[in-house]
């Protein structure tokens, strides 16, 4: 029960790309994996004949984040880059040339909210936020969706304004089905 009517809460955590440097030639560097630990949390809120669920992740790279050089390739202001796999993951927390203030920008959000009206509409709407600096991928994302017994149709589109991004106006359109059934169907 939450504010007075019934809710599920669930929550998660994941850690993937975890695995050696990997080179792009047989005599270039070898170079991180895009490790990553992701945080995530939703609530729904269960109605006579619908359900709201709002969601929340956080995002972090677990990869050496580059150190500032002097021309002559000393480092002037963070850690070397050149470690091991786990020194790297456990070493991102607080390596940045920044401090504190640099790390925390290196966390991403993303957020969304799901209505699904009679167990058959689904709307949908998002919000994916990267620090210009560490990323710069912010985007919105709209979506609609129609369930029918174990299929569903989805139809997402993602907005930026950033030209830039190769996701930029992307419309995405699934097809998915669910061969187990639902719960009380």
């Amino acid at each position: 029960m939450l504010f007075g009517g019934p809710a599920d809460w669930s929550m998660g955590v994941n850690i993937s790309n975890i695995g050696t440097k990997m080179s792009y030639s047989d005599t270039g560097t070898p170079y991180f994996l895009p490790t990553e630990l992701k945080l995530g949390s939703a609530v729904t809120f269960i109605g006579n004949e619908s359900k709201l669920t709002l969601a929340l992740d956080l995002n972090k790279l677990l990869i050496p984040t580059q150190p500032i050089y002097s021309p002559d390739g000393k480092i002037i202001s963070g850690k070397n880059p050149d470690r091991s796999v786990p020194a790297g993951i456990f070493g991102s927390f607080n390596d940045a040339p920044g401090g504190f203030s640099e790390e925390a920008r290196e966390i991403g959000l993303s957020t969304g909210l799901e209505l699904l009206f009679k167990d058959r509409l689904v709307f949908r709407a998002g919000y994916n936020y990267q620090d210009a600096q560490k990323g710069d991928g912010s985007y919105f994302t709209l979506g609609a969706g129609f369930r029918y017994q174990i299929y569903s149709i989805d139809l997402s589109y993602l907005a930026t304004a950033e030209r830039s991004n190769p996701l930029a106006n992307t419309l995405r359109f699934g097809l998915a089905v669910n061969f187990l059934p639902r719960k009380g169907k």
